[in-house]
C-alpha cells in the first residue's frame, strides 16, 4: 500500500503545481504593450480649410457652407470693408469684403476681402497654412523664410492693429497677406500670435494695364492714352503712355505705383480711410514743407488740396495731398536732367485726377 500512495501523493502535488502556476500567470499584470509616438499634428481647419483656402471664396460660397444667418458689423473699416460673422460662433472666422457703395449688406457675389481668426476666443484651428501653424511666434515666422513689415508701435489711428502690442504683415504669395498680431501682455518673441488675418492682394483693374502692343502710328498722329484706373476707394485717373505698374498694397490703404523706365520717373497714388492713419493731409504737408531733407520751392493750399514741390538731392518731387474722410494723395519723382520731357507728364495727368 505504501508504494502506491506515493505515486498518487506525486500525481496531487503535480496538479497541485499546475493550479498555483495558472493561478500566477493569471494574477500577474501583463507586459506593457509599446506605445504609440506621441502625436505633435492637430486637425487642420473645420472643413479641411486653411485660413489662406477661405480667401478665395465668395460671401456666397462662405453661407452656403455655413448658414445664410450672418450677421454685419457696423461700421466699415478702411473707407469700404464690410465685416460679418455668425453669432453662434459656429465658424471660427470674422470675414469682410468691399463695400464700396455702402450698401451694408452683400448681394453674395462679393469676393472676401479679409479672413479673421482669434487665438484667444477659441481653439478650434491649428494652421493657417500647410507650413505655418497658428501657434507660432514672430522669431518662427522669421526662420519660415518670410520677411515683411514688423512694428511693435501701433499708430493712433491704426484701427487694424488697436490693442497690439506688435505685429507682423507680410506676403504669403501673389495674391494673399497675412497679418499676424499680438496683444498687449503678449511677447512676440516667445508667445503665439493672438490673432491673424489673411488679406486679398486687390488685383489690377482690367483697364488698367491693358497688355497688347501699341499699333504703330505715323509721326503726326497722337500716341493712344493708357486705359483709365479706378481705384478701390474712389481714386479716378488715366495712367500715363510708357508707364507700367508695379504694386498694389492692401491693409493701410492702397498705393498704386507706376514706372516709366526711359525717363526714371515714378507716379503714384495713394487712398486710406482717414481714421487709418494717425495725422491728417494739412500734417502731412506741413511735415514735408518744414523737412531738412526737401528743399521746397513752391507750395499751394486751396480747400483741402495741398500741393507742394521742390528738389529733392537730384530729383525733383510733385506731391498733391486731399483731406476728408478719405484721404488721398498723388507723388510724382524724376531726375532734374528729364524735367523737360517730365514737367509736360505731370501737368497732362493732374486734369485726369479726380477723388
Amino acid at each position: 500500500m505504501k508504494s502506491l500512495r506515493f505515486p498518487l501523493f506525486l500525481c496531487c502535488l503535480s496538479l497541485l503545481l499546475l493550479a498555483l502556476s495558472a493561478c500566477a500567470q493569471q494574477e500577474s499584470p501583463p507586459a506593457q504593450a509599446p506605445q504609440p509616438e506621441e502625436i505633435t499634428q492637430t486637425p487642420d481647419n473645420p472643413g479641411g480649410l486653411y485660413l489662406t483656402d477661405l480667401i478665395s471664396m465668395t460671401v456666397q460660397e462662405v453661407t452656403a457652407l455655413w448658414g445664410e444667418d450672418i450677421a454685419y458689423l457696423d461700421q466699415w473699416y478702411g473707407g469700404s470693408a464690410k465685416y460679418f460673422y455668425y453669432e453662434d460662433g459656429r465658424v471660427p472666422y470674422r470675414f469682410s469684403f468691399l463695400d464700396h457703395d455702402h450698401k451694408g449688406t452683400a448681394t453674395g457675389s462679393e469676393p472676401l476681402y479679409t479672413v479673421g481668426y482669434a487665438a484667444w476666443e477659441n481653439d478650434a484651428v491649428a494652421m493657417v497654412a500647410p507650413e505655418i501653424p497658428i501657434s507660432v511666434t514672430y522669431p518662427q515666422l522669421e526662420e519660415l523664410g518670410y520677411q515683411g513689415d514688423f512694428s511693435t508701435t501701433v499708430g493712433e489711428g491704426d484701427e487694424f492693429h488697436a490693442g497690439a502690442s506688435a505685429y507682423f504683415t507680410f506676403l504669403y504669395n501673389d495674391a494673399i497677406r497675412l497679418d499676424f498680431l499680438w496683444l498687449e501682455g503678449s511677447n512676440c518673441q516667445t508667445d503665439p500670435a493672438d490673432s491673424v488675418a489673411v488679406i486679398r492682394v486687390e488685383a489690377v483693374p482690367e483697364a488698367a494695364a491693358p497688355e497688347r502692343e501699341p499699333e504703330p502710328q505715323s509721326p503726326a498722329e497722337e500716341s493712344p492714352t493708357a486705359g483709365s484706373f479706378e481705384g478701390v476707394m474712389g481714386s479716378r485717373f488715366v495712367v500715363p503712355e510708357g508707364f507700367v505698374q508695379r504694386s498694389v498694397r492692401p491693409a493701410m490703404g492702397y498705393l498704386y505705383s507706376f514706372y516709366r523706365e526711359d525717363l526714371d520717373m515714378e507716379l503714384s497714388v495713394w487712398e486710406c480711410s482717414q481714421v487709418s492713419v494717425p495725422t491728417t493731409a494739412e500734417e502731412d504737408y506741413n511735415a514735408l514743407c518744414d523737412s531738412p531733407d526737401v528743399e521746397v520751392t513752391y507750395t499751394t493750399q486751396k480747400g483741402n488740396k495741398y500741393v507742394v514741390s521742390g528738389y529733392q538731392g537730384e530729383d525733383i518731387f510733385y506731391q498733391v495731398h486731399y483731406g476728408g474722410d478719405i484721404r488721398y494723395s498723388v507723388s510724382f519723382t524724376y531726375p532734374k536732367a528729364n524735367a523737360a520731357s517730365c514737367n509736360p507728364i505731370v501737368d497732362a495727368f493732374m486734369p485726369t485726377f479726380s477723388c
